[in-house]
């Protein structure tokens, strides 16, 4: 398979084109056109939901965690 760009990859995206070398970086990647968020922060209280695991752990670390401020250091590419 080719990106539009003409490069080779594995896995396509049909909405964008965009090419991946594993089948979970497109799925973690549709979330981004579907607007799905799958991963709640389970801290009690705060519920926010996130389409990427690891901006989750991020926000946990940076929000939750002793010393933290109870705010997020960035927006996430827009998620909340």
């Amino acid at each position: 398979m080719q990106t539009p760009a003409g490069v080779d990859v594995k896995y396509q995206c049909p909405h964008c084109g965009k090419g991946f070398d594993r089948p979970s970086s497109l799925r973690t990647h549709m979330n981004s056109h579907t607007g799905e968020k799958p991963y709640r922060c389970s801290h009690p209280g705060c519920g926010r939901q996130f389409g990427v695991l690891s901006n989750m752990y991020r926000h946990m670390r940076s929000a939750h965690e002793q010393g933290g401020n109870g705010q997020d250091d960035a927006d996430y590419e827009g998620e909340s």
